[in-house]
């Protein structure tokens, strides 16, 4: 009896060892025991208990049995719940049913009866998919791609970027689980016509996996990119070329190569200028309202189009001055009324250095004087001009005074009693004959009396009702840039129109 008992120990024993079947080399496997487990003196865990068993040889933590992988040795399994054995499985499929016996190093054995023992589901790495296939110089490249895992296993996921086969950037991420991972490499690290493709390796503590590669791609040519178009100078006149300028940047570095410009006048394509950088001033006259669109190319690819905004092309119109005194009013619309060079354009430097205009509620001249160190001042506050008044300028010589502007708008000018210093506010005169003058209070213009600069004296038109105006001085219309004085019976509002 003793025998048989011995043999059937002997046979148990065997039959562990088949039943645990390691093989020393075999890659690790992860199984779920669902069964009825007893330690060496009968006591059990219910039904339902699970134990993962691991590859021999390895301990994860200080709950861990360990199984020689040849069987010469064991830790007692007592049967508390949780507690985990490491095995090596048969094959990479579900085994069954078993009854599992384990020996003990005390000599005893464990039996874990009716325990069914499957194969740990394999972790899941997933294609490696680019944010793009056509990707240019300057733009990032990204990789993404999914690891699952069915029993929440953890991995760290590595990524390598590969340039022209070489590894340019790596890239790992550790503690994933069920979660899309996506790596992204900077366009600093590539160049127009490199070759790039992501390779992905995922490393859990029992099945790594991979290397899976995204598909490789070729950096293209980035097309060119122009910025803050506009035409110089922002208020031309009939006197000035107007110039297309624009930024160009150029992600590769490329030189820009016959980009595309088109002109557009109120609107309608000039095509004669076409690719033309410069539209001269013989091309252009007042008011008419231009722009242009640009397309850069670097030779290879053209970028996006952008517009400047429209310019006006502004009215310009000159004085002759006498040296001496000589009365001038403002023949068009300025862009702002300050008095310096940029409003008061001479055509011989510093032939003007003072301006006047009469107060009419002091009685008095206000002055503003000019250096070539300070430009223009005040110590009168005559520091703006102002549409509809009339000036004295004091040349030191003969010269021109030139205005660049628009065309002028309406205008209401208030005339007090007495005498005004005023002008025209537009481009072309008017003449006396019918009357011009546009009035709150008829008649209530008196005389207007016009400055000879040459002769040194007034010219002077008289207002009749019954006949309107007449000049034994040859006044017969009101003159652009000229200023007058302007002479009223009583106050009303005079009321320019061109």
């Amino acid at each position: 009896m003793k025998n048989k008992i011995t043999v059937i120990a002997i046979s148990l024993l065997a039959f562990a060892f088949l039943a645990v079947g390691v093989i020393a080399d075999s890659p690790p496997s992860q199984y779920n025991i669902d069964g009825f487990i007893k330690d060496a003196g009968g006591k059990g865990v219910p039904v339902g208990t699970s134990i993962s068993l691991f590859n021999a040889n390895t301990s994860n933590n200080e709950s861990t049995t360990t199984i020689n992988s040849r069987g010469r040795y064991s830790i007692i399994l007592d049967g508390s719940a949780g507690q985990h054995i490491k095995i090596t499985p048969f094959n990479n499929t579900h085994i069954g049913r078993r009854t599992v016996i384990l020996p003990q190093a005390a000599g005893g054995i464990t039996v874990i009866e009716n325990v069914n023992i499957s194969l740990n589901n394999h972790p899941s790495l997933g294609d490696v998919q680019l944010n793009d296939t056509t990707i240019a110089a300057g733009v990032d490249v990204k990789a993404t791609t999914e690891y699952l895992d069915q029993e929440n296993d953890t991995a760290s996921i590595q990524f390598i970027w590969l340039i022209n086969g070489n590894a340019a950037f790596n890239e790992t991420f550790s503690n994933k689980v069920n979660a899309n991972v996506s790596s992204t490499l900077s366009s600093s690290l590539f160049k127009r016509g490199d070759t790039v493709k992501a390779r992905v390796n995922s490393t859990d503590t029992f099945y790594p996996q991979g290397p899976k590669d995204s598909a490789e791609i070729v950096i293209e040519n980035t097309a060119p990119v122009a910025s803050a178009p506009a035409i110089s100078p922002s208020e031309p006149t009939v006197l000035n070329n107007i110039t297309a300028t624009y930024g160009y940047q150029d992600a590769d570095g490329d030189i820009e190569i016959k980009s595309l410009i088109r002109w557009f006048k109120n609107g309608v394509e000039e095509k004669k200028l076409e690719n033309s950088s410069t539209v001269n001033s013989s091309d252009l006259v007042e008011e008419d309202r231009w722009m242009f669109r640009v397309t850069p190319s670097d030779g290879t690819d053209f970028g996006n189009t952008l517009s400047s905004a429209n310019v006006t092309i502004g009215l310009t119109s000159s004085i002759s001055l006498l040296t001496g005194f000589n009365l001038f009013a403002i023949p068009v619309n300025l862009s702002n009324y300050a008095v310096d060079d940029s409003n008061l354009i001479v055509s011989k430097q510093g032939c003007v250095n003072f301006l006047y205009r009469y107060n009419t509620s002091t009685g008095n001249y206000e002055i503003a004087a000019r250096s070539d160190l300070d430009g223009w001042a005040s110590s009168d506050g005559f520091l703006s001009l102002e549409p509809g008044r009339g000036y004295w300028a004091k040349a030191n010589q003969s010269c021109n005074l030139r205005f660049n502007g628009r065309k002028a708008a309406p205008l209401s000018v208030n005339v007090v009693q007495g005498f005004n210093l005023l002008g025209w506010f537009f481009n072309q005169g008017v003449n006396l004959d019918p009357d011009p003058f546009s009035l709150s209070v008829a008649n209530c213009l008196q005389s207007f009396y016009y400055y000879d600069a040459a002769a040194g004296r007034y010219r002077v038109a008289v207002f009749d009702e019954g006949f309107g105006w007449a000049s034994a001085d040859g006044v017969t219309s009101i003159d652009s840039g000229k200023g007058f004085w302007l002479r009223a019976e009583r106050a009303c509002r005079w009321d320019q129109q061109d």
